[in-house]
């Protein structure tokens, strides 16, 4: 279970999309807990063994100095997800196995940024105006054992409240409007 706040992935349908005019699947902008804002792009694809689909795409910073320091910084080298070797500005969505409990997200997966690596959580959902969307959370990916850590150094140390990072997240939000 892991101790950081969670933020906003919202993504439109784009129903016109196809492989003709290669119009991304979806299209949106995800919020980190830390504020800062992202749009994102993915196309669909097939699994290989043609059971289930994926979404694979770019993420950009919403801010101009932030997408150019991503292109031309030196980004760290992180602990990345079994199996994925994601470069900054990409972003890779799987079809989630729901089992029988409905409540799991429809996809999960995940993004890198300048900031690290972000895992996600997404249900499929429909807009007040019938449109098709993506709607879930997002948050900061923390590998097994640094999370393992993270809980232990939380009994023994306060952390920031989760209101402080929500008001955050809001006031992004409300900016990027």
């Amino acid at each position: 279970m892991t101790t950081e706040p969670r933020s906003k992935f919202l993504g439109f349908v784009d129903a016109q999309a196809d492989a003709v005019n290669k119009r991304p699947s979806v299209k949106g902008e995800l919020a980190r807990a830390d504020g800062t804002m992202h749009s994102f792009a993915v196309w669909g694809g097939a699994t290989k063994d043609g059971q289930g689909i994926y979404l694979r795409g770019t993420v950009t910073p919403k801010d101009a100095a932030a997408a150019i320091a991503a292109k031309v910084g030196d980004v760290a080298d992180v602990e990345q997800p079994a199996g994925l070797d994601l470069k900054v500005g990409e972003i890779v969505l799987f079809e989630n196995d729901k089992g029988d409990n409905d409540k799991r997200p429809d996809f999960y997966g995940y993004s890198r940024t300048a900031e690290g690596i972000n895992r996600h959580s997404v249900w499929s959902a429909v807009a007040a105006n019938g449109s098709l969307m993506l709607r879930g959370t997002t948050e900061l990916f923390v590998p097994k054992a640094a999370a393992n850590d993270a809980v232990a150094a939380a009994d023994s140390a306060p952390t920031a409240p989760a209101a402080e990072a929500k008001t955050k997240v809001r006031q992004a939000l409300r900016q990027a409007r």
